[in-house]
């Protein structure tokens, strides 16, 4: 019966504890730096399987950027993500941040809870690498 108990508190707390975590709300920033502002704006995902993070990239750099993910993972798993953004000084892009379906299928991904990632700030007419942001993570 102790056992019992115990196994039923561990699986409560599991669920209380994860239940927790906070989402990232449409309008989050994830980075502000430089002039540049990236906002999450919300995460969809296609008949296919494939996910897209919806995401804006407000430029007040003073130069023309383009902007390009790198070190991508889902939920724990290094893959390719497709993501390119092209924003003129002055100007906000809203852009999508694209997890094929193969990529999740090859892990045996259903769905992304978690990603996390680089962004690589460039200028936008010479492609001189400005900045790139530390690790941005996702709870999905």
């Amino acid at each position: 019966m102790k056992r019992c108990a115990a196994l039923f508190l561990a699986v409560l707390l599991y669920g209380v504890l994860t239940g927790c975590t906070p989402r990232p709300e449409k309008g989050q920033a994830l980075v502000e730096e430089k002039g540049v502002k990236v906002t999450y704006t919300g995460m969809e995902q296609a008949e296919d399987g494939a996910v897209a993070l919806h995401l804006a990239v407000e430029n007040n750099s003073g130069q023309p950027i383009v902007v390009n993910v790198q070190e991508f993972s889902a939920n724990r798993c290094q893959m390719a993500a497709s993501f390119a953004s092209e924003v003129a000084a002055g100007e906000t892009s809203h852009a999508v941040m694209t997890i094929p379906a193969g990529e999740l299928e090859r892990y045996g991904l259903d769905t992304v809870e978690e990603a996390s990632f680089s962004l690589v700030v460039f200028h936008g007419d010479t492609l001189e690498r400005l900045w790139q942001t530390g690790p941005l993570h996702l709870t999905l």
